[in-house]
Formats: C-alpha cells, sequence, structure tokens
C-alpha cells in the first residue's frame, strides 16, 4: 500500500501546510493566494487546515461564534476545519452547531470525529465511546468522521481496518463505512483491485460506502481539483458523472444532513451492480 501511504503523507503536509499559511497572512485575500500555492490535487485540504487554525484561535481566545472566511468551492473542508478545532481544544460541538446550515452541521461533525479519531483512538475507537455534545440524529456524521480517520491509520490495510471497524454495533457502521468511502475515494493511491475489495467488504455490512465515494467526487467537482482517478473508481461501482452532479445538487438542497445522506443512499443504490 506504499501509494495510499504516499498519498497520506501528501494530505498531511497540506493541512500542515494551511495551518502554516493561517499564522502568516492575516488578510484573507493574501490568505487565499498563499492556499492555492500548494499541492492541485488536495487544494481544498489546505483549505480546511486554515479553517481549523482560524477556528483554533478564535475559540481559544473565548469567541462563541466562528468566523472564517467565505471560501465556497471548499467550504466542506472548511466546516471539517472547524470541528477540528473543536475537537482539539474538547469543546462540545452542539454549543457551536446552530451558527451553520444543516449540512454544514454534519461537515463540522465529520472533522470532530476525524480528530477524535486519530487523536482519541483508545476512547473513540477502541473503547467505542461518543464525545458529548453530539446531537443523536447527527452521530452518524461523527462516525464518518471516524471512518475517515481509521483509513488514515490503517493507511489502506484491510485488516487493520476490518478490526477497527468490526467491534462496532450495525447501526454506528453505516457512517463509519461512510467515512471510509470519502477517505478512499479522496485521497486515493489504490489500483482498482483493491478498491473493489474494499467495496466489496464494505457491502456485507452497510451500502453506505458509495455515498462516501459520491461525497467525495462532489467535492473534488465543486472544488474544481482533478477527478480522473475518482471517475475510475466511479466507474467501477456502477456509477457516473451524472449521479455525482446529482449528489452536489442535493448537498445544495437539502435542509439537514440526515435528509442529505438519505436521498443521497437511494441514488447510491439504484441499479446497483
Amino acid at each position: 500500500m506504499h501509494s495510499v501511504e504516499e498519498r497520506i503523507a501528501r494530505v498531511v503536509g497540506v493541512f500542515q501546510y494551511g495551518r502554516a499559511q493561517d499564522e502568516l497572512f492575516k488578510d484573507s485575500v493574501e490568505l487565499e493566494r498563499a492556499l492555492v500555492n500548494t499541492d492541485a490535487l488536495f487544494i481544498s485540504v489546505s483549505f480546511e487546515g486554515a479553517a481549523a487554525g482560524l477556528a483554533y484561535r478564535q475559540l481559544q481566545a473565548g469567541a462563541t461564534r466562528i468566523d472564517v472566511p467565505d471560501w465556497p468551492a471548499h467550504a466542506a473542508q472548511v466546516h471539517i476545519g472547524i470541528g477540528w478545532a473543536l475537537a482539539e481544544l474538547s469543546l462540545r460541538p452542539d454549543a457551536y452547531l446552530s451558527q451553520f446550515t444543516g449540512v454544514m452541521q454534519g461537515r463540522v461533525l465529520d472533522g470532530f470525529g476525524y480528530y477524535s479519531g486519530l487523536f482519541r483512538r483508545r476512547r473513540c475507537i477502541q473503547a467505542m465511546d461518543i464525545p458529548e455534545g453530539i446531537p443523536a440524529q447527527l452521530l452518524t456524521a461523527f462516525d464518518q468522521g471516524l471512518g475517515r480517520a481509521m483509513w488514515y491509520i490503517s493507511k489502506g490495510e484491510i485488516e487493520p481496518l476490518m478490526n477497527m471497524v468490526g467491534p462496532f454495533p450495525k447501526e454506528r457502521k453505516a457512517g463509519i463505512w461512510r467515512g471510509i468511502g470519502v477517505a478512499a475515494t479522496y485521497v486515493g493511491g489504490l489500483d482498482d483491485v483493491g478498491f473493489e475489495r474494499l467495496d466489496l467488504m464494505a457491502r456485507s455490512s452497510s451500502p453506505d460506502f458509495v455515498v462516501g465515494v459520491l461525497l467525495s467526487a462532489a467535492g473534488r467537482i465543486t472544488a474544481g481539483t482533478d477527478t480522473g482517478e475518482v471517475l475510475g473508481h466511479l466507474t467501477s461501482l456502477g456509477r457516473t458523472t451524472d449521479d455525482v452532479r446529482m449528489t452536489i445538487a442535493v448537498l445544495s438542497d437539502s435542509a439537514d444532513y440526515a435528509a442529505a445522506l438519505k436521498a443521497i443512499g437511494k441514488l447510491a443504490s439504484a441499479h446497483r451492480p
């Protein structure tokens, strides 16, 4: 899985770059110019890192509202970065969620879960504990972040990945497999055989892996980044760019994250090979 490890290292580097640029540039226009000057494949992650840094400093100073620049092409990653900052400071996310739209509340909790999986592994993955302040109706978004963290921790190796996923109750595996689908697709590095094997493993417990793939593809198209590898995986799953466009439309039109996931789930299961 050398290719997956190399991609993960690139993602980590871009996140750290974005967070460092946030400290160098106080003007949002100058900051944006700096953020686009990075690895083109993972440019959205630089905005995620910057948003995490901005939110962290505001929250650390006692802010009750989080003010980050409007970067619509990278909005999902920006809100994931905000969730990262909340988790890093061990703050209850439910105290801040009302300031975000319904779909972006899910993204914030995704970032919260991602940080929790990476840095509170014993508690949140091994003990399967749910931190305080996660609304029940959005637990699946937190679990999506956990799934993404599991993919990074396992470096794309199936056996350690399944060892982490396996003990979780069935009702939580949907979010976890969705997160794995997001991460495996966005990070890339898996060949077609490896990707199809991962899909097969996911199908044994949850259909949400494909939803994650569609979410990841939607993010790439919205950000205008390279989609070649992603579209290849979509084809192997019997999905098309039309499915991705419909996913983007659902995310834009839905009032809350749970409703969006339900609609995308129906899309993902239609004509499933």
